[in-house]
């Protein structure tokens, strides 16, 4: 349960919340089960505006924190485990060596820091995430379906088991990430970096393609022994007829 007494000094607004956490650096704030966002009763947020509020180290577990301007706000190693962050703005949000398990992110994330981090089994689908910095992420698990992530960085995460249809990766960077697992259709890859992705589990010797389309018939033929016994024959008829 969330401590009373930092709710309290929330409802003064951001200012006063903020002028807090610089007085005393050494309180962790638990806003944990904490309902900040919308709810069905009330048919609004509590808090419609915490642009640029400071929530580094906070514990915020199975808090709603839905329909929020958190524009600019400082997440900076939060706790954000099965958090519903769901039509929230988190735009140019700080959220470095944050950490989330099932939490929902369809929310607006461009522009934002999330390097470090680990969200994983996390919902972006239809979410904005134009721009962002990834770099280093463990984005195991998640759903990116029909979500923005062009010209963002992605550089060495872990995608293992992310779902991406219909997405957006238009002009990102996912060198060195790990795609073991993934799911692609329909993935617009135009201008996108994709320089030693790692097909392989963690546990398996690592095997790199700088092709996401193609990792997965890379990885099959590699494991399936039927299917590369049968391309072998293919190639060796087809030098047979070359040579006669």
């Amino acid at each position: 349960m969330a401590d009373e007494k930092h709710l309290e000094i929330l409802s003064k607004g951001v200012e006063e919340w903020n002028r807090w956490r610089k007085e005393h650096p050494d309180v962790i704030p638990d806003l944990r089960e904490a309902n900040l966002g919308y709810t069905v009763k009330t048919g609004k947020s509590i808090y419609n505006d915490l642009s640029g509020i400071n929530l580094s180290k906070s514990l915020l577990d199975d808090s709603n924190l839905s329909i929020i301007d958190f524009s600019n706000a400082n997440f900076y190693e939060s706790k954000l485990n099965r958090v519903d962050l769901s039509y929230s703005n988190l735009s140019y949000a700080n959220l470095d060596y944050t950490e989330a398990v099932e939490s929902d992110f369809t929310c607006e994330l461009y522009n934002a820091t999330v390097r470090n981090a680990s969200l994983i089994i996390c919902n972006f689908r239809g979410s904005n995430l134009s721009n962002t910095d990834f770099t280093n992420t463990n984005l195991s698990w998640g759903e990116f379906g029909q979500a923005d992530i062009s010209n963002s960085i992605l550089i060495n995460c872990n995608l293992t088991e992310a779902h991406f249809v219909d997405t957006n990766l238009e002009g990102a960077c996912l060198d060195g990430s790990r795609i073991f697992g993934i799911s692609s259709w329909r993935v617009n890859l135009a201008n996108c970096s994709q320089n030693h992705l790692i097909i392989t589990h963690k546990d398996e010797p690592t095997i790199s393609v700088d092709d996401l389309e193609v990792a997965q018939f890379i990885y099959l033929i590699i494991n399936n022994k039927k299917i590369k016994k049968v391309i072998d024959t293919l190639i060796s008829k087809a030098v047979l007829i070359i040579q006669i």
